[in-house]
């Protein structure tokens, strides 16, 4: 009898990823100055690598940003 190979996982499942809910409970600092500080990184990485670059939690803190602004 021939032994069928054992199934495996496809490549892109084998990749870590961080779990969604570590993702969003980081995504929104909790401090004024460190949202500031996360908002200027941030500015900063789209300078140099663009907007494409940016992270889901990493858009979710631009809205927040553009949000706050808007209530000003």
């Amino acid at each position: 009898p021939v032994e069928a190979a054992p199934a495996e996982a496809p490549r892109w499942l084998n990749q870590s990823a961080k779990p969604l809910a570590i993702e969003l409970a980081r995504s929104v600092p909790s401090t004024r100055d460190e949202f500031r500080a996360e908002v200027d990184r941030i500015l900063d990485k789209i300078n140099s690598a663009g907007l494409r670059a940016l992270t889901p939690a990493e858009r979710r803190v631009l809205d927040e940003a553009k949000d706050q602004l808007a209530r000003r």
